[in-house]
């Protein structure tokens, strides 16, 4: 060997390539001691944090109308969180634990910890995704465009819910699966509950009659069936042919039950109460009564009559451009070329309903005066709604109240005829509320809310050691580079050695 003393050791290329060469087991030995340590101390990393890497997620789609914009069915801001609301994940619990011996069962004080480990996430499409990292690159260079980005609103109605370190909630990998899908299955149950609850319409007869006198009652069976009426004819808009199973009923056969009632028996009953002036206590307290109502209306009357001027001026004062309206001899609009604008046709419309709401309002009012009239003959109504009428347009009763010219035993027989009334009225009310929540309650449930929220991933384990892995890849990386140089340098210092132990073996001969 051709050894050279350590002041002629300056390395080449070519010497550290077969310095390499000359320290490939060495090499090999220490690479394979590095991997083995590493492993190991990953492996038992892995084992340590293994519970806490582990989950358990399913996946639930929303399909309802305003999910897009975050609201939820009734028009509220929308709070996926609910998906593990205490309610939800106890009823979870308790329903897998029905029939279950209670070691096998979960513990109810693991409950709130359940709670806290549960995430709920919205999942972002792809195509969502694609468009803001889009966006994201050109605002690299075009600033502008970032407030593109900020318009962009996204509203996920897919969600992921994921119970992660369920250890520490003392489950197992099977408790822990069974449990994210009862608690899916829960959460799909509460929200129709929910919902359909609020949507479903409480019982007027609930109310403390005693508390009212006969025309308060009327109105307040009026004000009741009408809100009845509109809901219903609501439903019957958004699912006209729907006939429950429960009640064989349709939304239109409802409003023909609500109708019936309406003009058949509360009429009856605010004929005769009105007619034979029955009250249950003081006539003074009924006409003030009334005029309250009236004087409710006339505040209303205002208000559209100021509606219906400024419509009508902002009407005249449109520009409708080249627009020709052509009328006939009479004066009607008979055609338009080239169609007024989408503005002008809405001005118009809120004048023709504004102008509607004023006859509406007349007409009340008159049913007013006329009530108030058989209370007290000598009322006069001078009020703004019926500035152009005559106060003798305005009666049309007899000059003395019906109910003085009855004896004590009339008055008596009127007011056990009219509770007689009363009492079938709210027998029908009672049923019509009943069959119309079972009616709304199977329409929610069998069509609007049966594919509202659903399941569409069911719960699956996942072990999440992906931080840990690179990791331990990194370090087992550098183990190897650091074993590398360290084989190459023991080797190195082994040679230098051995070149200095010659060349003072041969300075000695």
């Amino acid at each position: 060997m051709d050894y050279q003393t350590p002041e002629q050791s300056a390395f080449t290329f070519r010497q550290l390539f077969a310095l390499i060469k000359r320290s490939a087991y060495r090499i090999v030995l220490f690479v394979l001691i590095a991997v083995f340590v590493v492993g190991v101390a990953g492996a038992a990393v892995m084992i340590a944090t293994k519970d806490a890497n582990q989950t358990v997620s399913a996946v639930v789609d929303f399909n309802f109308e305003g999910i897009e914009e975050g609201k939820d069915p009734h028009g509220k801001t929308f709070d996926a969180n609910k998906i593990k609301a205490p309610t939800v994940v106890n009823a979870a619990i308790r329903a897998l634990n029905d029939g279950k011996k209670k070691e096998d069962q979960i513990d109810l004080k693991y409950q709130d910890t359940i709670i806290n480990n549960i995430t709920v996430q919205g999942i972002v499409p792809d195509d969502i995704l694609k468009q803001i990292v889009t966006l994201q690159q050109i605002a690299q260079s075009k600033p502008d465009v970032l407030s593109q980005l900020n318009d962009i609103k996204f509203y996920p109605s897919r969600y992921r819910i994921t119970l992660g370190d369920f250890g520490e909630c003392g489950l197992s990998r099977g408790d822990a699966v069974r449990l994210v899908d009862e608690i899916v299955a829960q959460y799909v149950s509460y929200f129709k509950k929910t919902y359909s609850e609020e949507d479903l319409i409480a019982n007027i007869t609930s109310v403390n009659f005693d508390s009212y006198d006969y025309i308060e009652m009327i109105d307040l069976y009026d004000a009741q069936l009408t809100t009845m009426y509109n809901y219903v004819n609501a439903k019957k808009s958004d699912a006209p042919l729907f006939r429950a199973n429960a009640t064989s009923l349709t939304f239109g056969d409802l409003l023909q039950q609500i109708d019936i009632i309406r003009r058949t028996d509360l009429f009856q009953l605010e004929s005769f109460v009105v007619n034979n002036g029955i009250t249950k206590g003081d006539v003074d307290t009924v006409v003030n009564y009334i005029k309250t109502s009236i004087a409710n209306y006339e505040a209303q009357y205002t208000k559209y009559q100021t509606d219906v001027k400024n419509l009508t001026d902002a009407i005249n004062d449109y520009k409708l451009g080249d627009i020709i309206i052509v009328g006939n001899e009479s004066g009607p609009i008979t055609g338009v070329q080239g169609g007024p604008t989408e503005q002008y046709n809405s001005l118009t419309q809120q004048r023709v309903d504004a102008q509607n709401m004023l006859s509406t309002i007349r007409q009340q009012t008159k049913i007013l005066i006329d009530r108030i009239q058989k209370f007290d003959p000598s009322y006069v109504y001078d009020g703004i709604i019926f500035e152009e009428t005559t106060t003798t347009d305005l009666r049309n009763v007899p000059s003395v109240a019906p109910y003085a010219e009855k004896t004590d035993a009339e008055i008596a027989a009127n007011k056990t005829s009219a509770n007689e009334k009363i009492v079938a009225i709210n027998a029908k009310i009672e049923a019509l509320t009943a069959e119309l929540n079972a009616t709304v309650a199977e329409y929610l449930d069998t069509e609007y809310f049966a594919n509202a929220v659903s399941k569409s991933i069911p719960a699956v384990y996942e072990l999440n050691q992906s931080s840990n892995l690179q990791m331990i890849l990194l370090l087992g990386a550098v183990a190897v580079v650091l074993a590398f140089t360290a084989a190459v340098v023991v080797t190195y210092q082994k040679e230098k050695k051995m070149v200095v132990a010659a060349s003072d073996k041969q300075k000695a001969e």
